[in-house]
């Protein structure tokens, strides 16, 4: 690349030092967190009076969304070529980034913000009231590899990149192929912030590779602190400090447990979709080539199997094979509320947290107090 302009929320030293294989580079300080847009585009619009024809995106995920939008707004597209570079990428030691490691911003897609993927029903803990029902499923169902990456692939034509991913279950970490998993997603959005979200409890079994893959995807892990996670604090502690893991989030405070199920449909699905946790947060659910709003319009089979329920009304998602639209319609789609929101209360319940696995689990476990 022969000429570059670094517009980063970082210290502007380190990234030259960073970026020293580019053959001439500008490096422009924007401020922490970036608040003056208008700065931004007056640095670009100089950058292409003086030549620049690349702009490089050198923030967190959260922030240069913004930017790019701002740029497509300010008609500024077309006149420059728009590079992402996450910040999590940057090694600390080494202080620079392979150039492999830019990423261009496509236009003509939209960002989904993330999306979850079930990895497996299998849990080390059935939780009372679990959101993915794992504590009920009769036959656990995991993951299948050569079908996720097809899906991702299929994400990927659609939309130009996510912002984070989050690798769930049951627990995640019984997930025999996890390490590959975190490869293969790290492979096809390589600009996307990995979240391996877990009760923290196999961390001290798991094998030197799985940290090794973590580590080396630059993936985050993220505990919650349930009570049996925290009566092993100490040895999940050392585990983390000994394989010197770089990402990690641990959630010390109380894991709070909800519960937001009606037995009847109510006539306000609006007010359910805009108050729901789900949509606050864009955790849209990813299973077996179709992407939902939520994981209740894809595991919700599970709970009603067990309790023999019949729903009159459909499920719906999208299917990235069959229904034959774009990114921007997959999002129009997303964000809007659909039927089963009427079977969600406008505000969810909390409850204690407590183990009960399908023997001792009951329906009442997940419905709202009427």
């Amino acid at each position: 690349m022969e000429n570059i302009m670094l517009i980063t929320s970082g210290n502007q030293d380190v990234i030259s030092n960073r970026y020293s294989i580019v053959k001439s580079l500008y490096v422009e300080e924007v401020g922490r967190y970036l608040r003056d847009y208008q700065t931004v585009i007056d640095f670009i619009q100089q950058g292409i009076n003086n030549g620049i024809s690349n702009i490089g995106l050198v923030l967190n995920n959260k922030v240069y969304d913004s930017i790019v939008q701002i740029l497509y707004n300010g008609g500024l597209y077309g006149l420059v070529k728009v590079w992402i570079l996450p910040e999590f990428y940057f090694d600390k030691a080494e202080l620079k980034i392979e150039q492999d490691f830019l990423f261009i911003d496509d236009y003509n897609k939209p960002r989904l913000e993330s999306f979850q993927v079930h990895l497996t029903d299998m849990c080390n803990l059935n939780c009372k009231g679990c959101g993915h029902f794992s504590n009920i499923a009769k036959e656990p169902r995991s993951l299948e590899l050569g079908k996720y990456r097809d899906d991702l692939q299929q994400l990927r034509s659609m939309f130009w990149g996510v912002e984070r991913i989050y690798l769930l279950g049951g627990e995640p970490l019984l997930y025999q192929n996890i390490s590959e998993v975190i490869k293969q997603t790290r492979q096809i959005f390589p600009d996307s912030e990995i979240h391996i979200t877990t009760n923290g409890l196999l961390l001290p079994k798991m094998e030197d590779n799985f940290f090794d893959v973590v580590n080396m995807t630059k993936s985050h892990i993220e505990i919650s602190m349930y009570p049996k996670t925290y009566e092993n604090r100490e040895e999940i502690s050392n585990v983390l400090e000994k394989h010197d893991l770089v990402n990690t989030t641990i959630i010390w405070g109380r894991v709070v447990f909800t519960k937001k199920m009606l037995k009847r449909k109510h006539k306000t699905p609006q007010k359910s979709f805009d108050n729901c946790y789900n949509r606050k947060n864009a955790c849209y659910f990813l299973q077996d080539g179709k992407l939902a709003k939520c994981p209740m319009m894809l595991l919700i089979d599970i709970f009603d199997k067990e309790y023999g329920i019949r729903r009159e009304c459909k499920k719906e998602y999208i299917d990235l094979y069959k229904d034959k639209i774009d990114g921007w319609k997959a999002l129009e789609l997303l964000n809007r509320p659909s039927e089963m929101c009427s079977y969600c209360a406008e505000t969810p319940q909390e409850f204690e947290w407590d183990i009960k696995s399908d023997n001792d689990a009951k329906a009442e476990d997940w419905f709202v107090e009427e």
